[in-house]
């Protein structure tokens, strides 16, 4: 966690700081420490990840495949909706690349009193 978390907390002080005495606005500055320090915490992460190759390749596809069927399902749905072209390309690009990775959380914690009520 730390070595996760020090580096977004010393990017955002470095920006904020960066921001306040250069001509560049904040937004800038933010967008360029994100495209520079992403890639390297992401090799860092997998670097110290106790997964091996195989398991790293089967969640990649795993999300892989579920960017697509949100694509899919979107443009389907866009589709029946009748959506201009426009909409339906912004539906699209929404349903696949927004953060939906912490969807699942809130329904565990809801569903996991029920199942351990009704498994006894």
């Amino acid at each position: 966690m730390p070595t996760t978390f020090c580096p977004s907390c010393s990017s955002a002080a470095a920006d904020f700081w960066l921001a306040n005495f250069s001509a560049f606005s904040h937004k800038a500055w933010d967008a360029s420490f994100f495209i520079f320090f992403l890639p390297t915490l992401v090799f860092n992460l997998i670097h110290q990840s106790a997964l091996n190759a195989p398991e790293i390749v089967k969640i990649t596809a795993l999300a892989t495949g579920i960017l697509f069927t949100c694509g899919l399902l979107a443009w389907l749905s866009g589709k029946a909706l009748r959506l201009e072209r426009p909409a339906l390309a912004a539906v699209i690009i929404s349903a696949m690349f927004a953060n939906n990775d912490n969807y699942g959380l809130p329904l565990e914690r809801t569903l996991t009193p029920l199942l351990v009520y009704l498994s006894k």
